[in-house]
């Protein structure tokens, strides 16, 4: 089986992954913003100590190779395994065109070096499946290499496609993943404008990739909403509703035994008895559920992808935060999360409908909480139902079971009767009887790919989820000349038009810049800020 590149907007550590790549140069110089994705704390970041603290990890052949794994003598708390790639440059020309040149000179010396020790991450990590990660096939996290420090900047666009089309060679050859972490929204938009115009990699879907590309039209016009549950944490190693009653049961001793067939509304039930009844410091179950999830902060890729359709209503039945994690790293710092926080003019909210870590208490788990949660929590409720009924639905992760949302969707299909489809649910698998019960009401996409199980299924959303990111990213690399060499011959004068336009506009008095105010904003994308 073939692995699978994804192209993500993402910070190294707090990623989800099982190994990651930190550039670095010929000299072994880290920068101290790669501090958190060592392990190693920001406090250490600039001391006068920081490069003989980095110092320990110096892979033992650097100096020969300028690639390599991390020493063993490392940091304890260094979260992943860890691999060093020299992206520095370092020939210069005397004009811009042999400038240009030394630069795809060194930089075709960089991809060699990465695509070394790729093969050495390969030999160390293919056959480790279904581990602590869960996942079926290795991830491993990868940097815009050289377009920072790495005196690359200039050919930002080559460097991306490059660093794209080297990567997607090496997937296709050994069983890995390969997840392309871009900070900055440029950068996305670049790789995902790349891919969409040569991508291959998404073929696997069939005709599931229509529907993505549909999906990502509702996302782009602003129609699109969010619907999360817990099969989107099961992509950072969380447990679903089912194995969390099953941990949480394990904790404790000589817990009775209900019968198979039992709802896990009473399983839950019995557990908060047995907690309440143990008398410790844990004696709730949503003391428990928080003991459980508040230590896991690394986000997964679902997480990841998910943030990055710019949709700015979003629901979950989750209780972690690594949704709000994930749109934070993309530059949505201003999440309002619902209901204890206050919303804020064209920013992006997230309704958490059972409860959050931070607040114990407020989960919902249990028989008795599903039975007053209308009672208590009503006007949560109309927030859902008015995105039923206003925008198009998207549920991922969820098995459709839930009766409070069950309940609200029925309230609305019985106000609306069949007058459209109230969104999409994307699962793992799907049967007839299934679409027939929810057509015209709910559109099913079973993506999880026949004769696919567990880890391999949530494998195989996440790569839906892919091509949904990358039909859906905007172009906002389109002003900035750096990435001109990824635009066709037709389309390059084009643009150096439109930046033209945008720096008359930019120049103009005030007043007379109000009048152009929608074409500035069409314009003026972002171009080297985090994602927004």
């Amino acid at each position: 089986m073939a692995g699978h590149v994804f192209v993500l907007g993402a910070r190294l550590e707090h990623l989800d992954c099982d190994a990651v790549v930190i550039p670095t140069d010929a000299y072994f110089t880290v920068e101290p913003h790669w501090a958190p994705a060592l392990g190693i704390g920001d406090h250490a970041a600039g001391s006068d100590t920081w490069y003989d603290l980095v110092n320990h990890f110096r892979p033992g052949r650097w100096n020969q190779d300028r690639f390599g794994k991390a020493s063993t003598h490392v940091h304890p708390k260094t979260p992943k395994p860890t691999w060093f790639v020299d992206v520095a440059r370092y020939t210069s020309g005397t004009g811009r065109a042999d400038e240009l040149a030394a630069a795809r000179t060194d930089l075709d010396a960089l991809l060699t070096r990465l695509r070394l020790a790729l093969e050495e991450m390969a030999a160390e990590l293919t056959g480790q499946r279904d581990g602590d990660s869960g996942r079926s096939v290795p991830l491993i996290a990868v940097p815009t290499l050289g377009v920072a420090g790495g005196g690359f900047g200039q050919i930002r666009g080559e460097v991306i496609r490059q660093l794209l089309r080297t990567c997607q060679e090496f997937v296709a050859q050994n069983e890995l993943d390969i997840a392309i972490a871009a900070f900055r929204g440029s950068d996305l938009a670049a790789f995902q404008a790349e891919r969409r115009a040569n991508d291959r990699s998404h073929g696997e879907l069939g005709d599931d990739l229509t529907a993505a590309r549909d999906l990502a039209e509702c996302a782009r016009e602003g129609r699109l909403a969010l619907f999360l549950g817990a099969g989107v944490s099961m992509s950072a190693g969380l447990p679903s509703w089912d194995g969390l009653l099953d941990e949480l049961g394990r904790a404790l001793p000589d817990t009775p035994r209900l019968s198979d067939k039992a709802s896990p509304l009473d399983r839950a039930e019995l557990l908060a008895r047995l907690y309440a009844e143990e008398g410790t410091a844990r004696a709730s179950l949503g003391q428990a559920v928080t003991d459980r999830i508040s230590g896991h902060d690394r986000y997964g890729v679902a997480h990841a992808l998910l943030a990055g359709l710019g949709v700015r209503h979003a629901v979950t039945t989750n209780y972690d935060q690594l949704y709000e994690r994930a749109m934070a790293d993309q530059g949505h710092s201003a999440l309002a999360v619902l209901p204890d926080a206050t919303t804020e003019p064209h920013e992006p909210w997230l309704l958490k409908m059972h409860g959050d870590v931070t607040r114990p208490e407020s989960i919902v788990l249990t028989r008795a909480d599903f039975v007053g949660y209308q009672a208590r929590s009503g006007p949560m409720g109309s927030v859902v139902q008015a995105l039923l009924m206003t925008e198009h639905l998207l549920v991922v992760g969820s098995s459709m079971t839930d009766d409070n949302f069950l309940r609200l969707a029925h309230e609305v299909i019985a106000f609306n009767g069949s007058a459209r489809e109230l969104g999409t649910i994307i699962t793992f698998q799907v049967d007839d009887g299934t679409k027939r019960l929810w057509k015209g009401r709910f559109r099913y996409l079973g993506v999880g790919g026949a004769g696919t199980t567990g880890s391999a299924q949530a494998r195989r959303l996440a790569i839906f989820l892919d091509a949904l990111a990358m039909y859906a990213s905007p172009p906002l690399h389109l002003l900035d000349e750096r990435y001109s060499n990824l635009l066709s011959d037709r389309a390059r004068p084009v643009a150096a038009q439109a930046r033209e336009l945008a720096s008359a506009i930019h120049g103009l008095d005030p007043v007379d810049r109000t009048l152009f105010t929608r074409i500035a904003e069409a314009l003026d994308a972002p171009l080297d800020t985090p994602h927004r």
